[in-house]
Formats: C-alpha cells, structure tokens, sequence
C-alpha cells in the first residue's frame, strides 16, 4: 500500500532524533510530532504538501527543518515552542524558509502585510485579529491587498476578522485557500476558474474577473 498521510502516531515519541518524510506523504496531520523531546532534525521532501495544527509543536530540541517547494497548506502553531528552532524574521513576520509562520509581536500590533518576496505559503491564522485564536491581534492597516504571485497557499483565517480590507487581488498561482481566510466583505479580484473564484462563491465575497 502507498502510505499518503501520517496521523498522531508519534506524539511524545521519546525515540525520534532525526527525521525524514519523504515525498509519498501527501499530508501530516495534526499533532503528529508534537512533544518528541529528542527530535532534532525534520527533512520533509519534495512532494510533500499539507503540514497540519501543532504538528512540530513543542519539540524543545527540534534545531533543522528543511521543508519543500510542493507545501501549500502549514497549520496554526506548527513549529510552537521550538525553542531551538532559530526562525527568520523579516518585518514583524516569521518565516521557515518561505513560509510566512506568524507575526512575531505577542501583544496587539499594527502592520502593513508586507511579506518577503518570494514567500510561497501564508500559513494558518497569519494576520488573525482574533487574539483568541492565535495570542495575539493583529490590526492590518492595508485597504487594498495585492497577494504576491509566489503564492501558493493562504491558510485557514489568514485574513481572519480584517475588516479594513476592502479588496484583494489574487493571482493564478494560488492553489488553496483555507476556510475563513477572508471576510465576507472583501471585494476580491482574481481570473474566471481560479482558487481565488471559488472561495468568492463559496463565502460570498464579491468577485471581480481579472481581464487579460
């Protein structure tokens, strides 16, 4: 059989130093690693495409991660409390690789969404204005929102509660979008068969077609 998903099998695994996924998986799940005390390094490879919630989380030893160009989808909290774990930080932003993680600021924080170029993934609960979500609120000050075209996917309350967005323009690259990623207010511009579309339609966001 073709193995496509790793479940919670591992949780508080004691064992697990060094870690390789390789690019069969299509999916880890939530909480799948989370709590493996010795864990240090994790190479998920190219093919690789949804880390879920928590799922790396707590793993105070955890210093390596290497992740794919396949990924689309990271889960709120997927690397949390990874002490070791020396994350970049660009603008307020921080990043394991080009994966835009959280908003580093614990307390309420005013920002532009001005993420890295060349960032692939904005991951689960990003820019949330629910501190109740994610221990913080963000207040994004931007009206109109141009999503860079290196994006592939923007994760489950990205947007969450950002009601000074009036309008966001997503490209073709864009391959998934989380539920609740954007209010129902948001005007979004995108092209006809598009992610971005059929969000619109699913939510009930105004939806405007890109001409070409």
């Amino acid at each position: 059989y073709t193995v496509s998903s790793v479940g919670r099998s591992f949780i508080s695994n004691e064992y697990i130093e060094n870690l390789v996924i390789p690019g069969t998986f299509k999916e880890i799940d939530d909480n799948a690693f989370r709590a493996c005390k010795n864990l240090k390094t994790v190479i998920i490879e190219e093919g690789v495409e949804k880390i879920g919630k928590l799922t790396f989380g707590n793993n105070r030893s955890l210093s390596e991660v290497k992740l794919p160009e396949s990924l689309y989808s990271v889960g709120k909290d997927a690397f949390i409390r990874d002490d070791k774990l020396n994350l970049e930080e660009k603008n307020g932003i921080a990043y394991i690789g080009t994966v835009a993680m959280y908003v580093s600021d614990l307390s309420e924080i005013e920002v532009n969404m001005n993420i890295s170029e060349g960032t692939t993934v904005i991951a689960d609960s990003l820019f949330s204005r629910d501190k109740a979500d994610n221990q913080r609120s963000v207040i994004l000050k931007d009206e109109n929102i141009v999503i860079p075209e290196t994006i592939k996917g923007i994760g489950e309350k990205a947007f969450y509660m950002q009601f000074n967005i009036e309008t966001m323009e997503i490209p073709d690259s864009v391959i998934y979008i989380g539920d609740d990623a954007i209010p129902s207010k948001v005007k979004i511009y995108g092209d006809d068969g598009s992610e971005a579309q059929r969000y619109a339609v699913d939510n009930g966001n105004e939806f405007v077609i890109l001409s070409k």
